[in-house]
């Protein structure tokens, strides 16, 4: 049997049949635009201190002093280069809940505007963001709630592996600047053996 696909042009059914199994295997591994897979990473050791789940006060507008470069800071280019992105993002909700042992946790509803830089950029325009007692950003979050809504920050987030779900992002958030935008591109091409 022969398929007609059009300006007098027929393919059997062989061929056929495995041109749609091409394409199929093309989409799922990816090459055809699917989703990249990658292993993901625990949330332990150092990756804890880079992505402390903190807010700079900056974040949230507290800084009174005009932002410096951070780009001479090590911490700042190792946060960048171990980002799966840094985006920037506005706060559209905070939601205060109970966690599974019946501790107060929040969670950071953050609408993405904007991909500074990054390998592996969220998919959803929105993401949520994880609030613990253990967070950086706790005391914060707690204090302002609602107040937070509307503020636009830059979220480096990095995605880690969890027992019981596909990955949940843990972040860091600074001041939605020019001058620490830029220095987020910079760092992506600073070589950090010239501090030495």
């Amino acid at each position: 049997m022969k398929r007609f696909l059009g300006r007098g042009r027929f393919l059997g059914r062989g061929r056929f049949v495995v041109g749609i199994l091409a394409v199929a295997v093309l989409a799922l591994s990816g090459c055809a635009g699917g989703n990249r897979t990658r292993p993901l990473a625990p949330f332990v050791g150092p990756a804890t201190q880079v992505f402390d789940d903190a807010l700079e006060p900056g974040a949230v507008g507290l800084d009174l002093e005009q932002p410096k470069s951070p780009i001479r800071d090590a911490a700042f280019r190792e946060r960048v280069k171990s980002s799966d992105a840094v985006v920037r993002a506005r706060v559209a909700t905070v939601t205060g809940k109970k966690d599974g042992v019946g501790k107060a946790v929040y969670e950071l509803n953050v609408r993405v505007m904007e991909v500074i830089w990054g390998p592996y950029p969220p998919k959803q325009e929105s993401i949520s963001l994880l609030v613990t007692p253990a967070g950086g950003a706790y005391g914060i979050v707690k204090s302002m709630e609602s107040r937070l809504v509307g503020k636009d920050m830059l979220v480096f987030l990095k995605l880690f592996s969890v027992p019981d779900g596909d990955g949940e992002y843990h972040f860091h958030a600074s001041g939605d600047s020019e001058v620490i935008r830029k220095a987020v591109r910079e760092a992506t091409a600073y070589d950090d053996k010239s501090d030495k």
